[in-house]
């Protein structure tokens, strides 16, 4: 995600679509530090970038999906805190994992259920929002 960010994929390339992995890993818990650093940091060290500012807005224009493998309601509420609802797309890590990736799925299943999310939010991240940006619907 850094190296695509920073590199300024998203300044050159405003409509193209990137679903990264495990609800955006680090980034969606650590974007309020991001943040508040980056500003002073590149005051003493410039960043070997163009990329247009706030910083931390080119993390929000990518898709994630819902992989966290094992119950996590709370981590997939940051990432739809972050990213936005219509950016977080089901997904696991199966076939991977316990029982050929069946306990990955029921524990996104299970997390998806547990969300504090209105019922639009939750088939959007079920479905609706994989329909919309693959165009199936």
């Amino acid at each position: 995600m850094f190296r695509i960010v920073f590199s300024g994929v998203f300044d050159r390339y405003p409509q193209l679509r990137i679903v990264t992995h495990h609800a955006g890993g680090f980034v969606p818990l650590l974007a309020p530090r991001f943040a508040n650093i980056w500003p002073d940091f590149e005051a003493e060290h410039p960043l070997p970038t163009k990329i247009s500012r706030p910083l931390i807005d080119h993390f929000r224009k990518f898709y994630c999906d819902t992989a966290l493998s094992g119950f996590s309601p709370k981590g997939l509420e940051l990432a739809v805190e972050f990213f936005g609802a219509d950016r977080v797309l089901f997904g696991t890590d199966a076939p991977f994992g316990v029982n050929a990736g069946r306990t990955f799925i029921s524990e996104t299943l299970r997390s998806i259920s547990a969300m504090t999310v209105s019922p639009e939010t939750r088939t959007a991240i079920l479905s609706n929002n994989a329909k919309r940006i693959l165009r199936l619907s």
